[in-house]
């Protein structure tokens, strides 16, 4: 019982503190733009006039990434692999698509570390997506963001608040017609695996001071 209560306690340590960074990304690497995964916050579906309905878009494995100056401004064009959820009128269907390009401006603010972002161009097509369907960040309207990188304390790299609302559109013929979404999408950047194996450690600390104690 007294062992099963501690693990409790270390569970809850690590909900605590996972949660802090829910919408975060964690590098030690030099290269800190853009955040290397986004993901659409919550269960927002984006729906488009011709009926269309996408929702669960995630962006992983940006590559392209540049370190970071304040107040200095930077083109990344970046290759990405996506996930989505697509509803064409039957049902929504789960689909990939690797290697995508998107082309991200940051601007610096001024401010340590931050910078105002705008996703200039992303192209979706290929991959599983049926054949004929491309979707991309419209080219009418902004979609508009913000990246701040933290640097934590003792050379530990650095944390990544960032996040995009993209508006995007959809074509079911190849490119020749396109709808726009009704509403923009947040997307927000999420957390690399070395913020869950920093969460970890901390949590096997706590465990081995209960043990000894």
């Amino acid at each position: 019982m007294t062992r099963m209560i501690g693990w409790a306690v270390v569970v809850s340590v690590v909900s605590i503190l996972a949660s802090s960074v829910a919408w975060a990304a964690y590098t030690q690497s030099d290269d800190l733009l853009p955040s290397p995964q986004y993901k659409e916050k919550g269960e927002e579906e984006i729906m488009y006039a011709n009926g269309i309905v996408l929702k669960h878009l995630k962006l992983s494995n940006l590559d392209g990434r540049v370190s970071m100056a304040t107040g200095m401004d930077y083109n990344v064009n970046s290759f990405f692999d996506v996930f989505l959820e697509l509803d064409l009128g039957l049902g929504a269907h789960g689909y990939q698509a690797p290697h995508q390009q998107a082309s991200v401006r940051f601007a610096g603010t001024g401010m340590v570390g931050s910078f105002d972002a705008e996703i200039l161009s992303m192209d979706i097509a290929g991959g599983g997506l049926p054949m004929g369907v491309q979707i991309r960040e419209s080219p009418t309207k902004a979609s508009i963001g913000r990246t701040t990188c933290t640097p934590l304390g003792g050379g530990g790299g650095y944390m990544i608040d960032s996040f995009f609302d993209i508006f995007t559109e959809v074509s079911l013929d190849g490119g020749q017609t396109w709808s726009l979404s009704a509403q923009s999408a947040r997307i927000d950047g999420l957390p690399e695996p070395a913020t869950l194996c920093l969460l970890g450690a901390g949590a096997a600390g706590l465990l081995a001071r209960w043990r000894r104690k």
